[in-house]
């Protein structure tokens, strides 16, 4: 039996201002399926998960830059 799924997390690569946010949320809205987007505002529970993310996101590229010489 398949997993069914209600919702995602979505990491950005880095936090954004609200005003700069607006149009990044409506595109998001205008995916299939997708109801309701809020924002995660920085120190909140989620936070830490997001930081993580960043946080791997950034090393992986600079090892990935290393190794292929970018």
């Amino acid at each position: 039996m398949s997993d069914r799924y209600n919702g995602f997390v979505v990491t950005l690569g880095e936090s954004i201002k609200d005003e700069d946010a607006g149009n990044l949320i409506n595109c998001i809205k205008t995916l299939r399926g997708v109801i309701d987007v809020r924002p995660v505002v920085e120190n909140t529970v989620l936070e830490t998960f997001c930081a993580r993310q960043q946080i791997v996101n950034d090393l992986v590229n600079k090892v990935l830059g290393v190794l292929y010489n970018e």
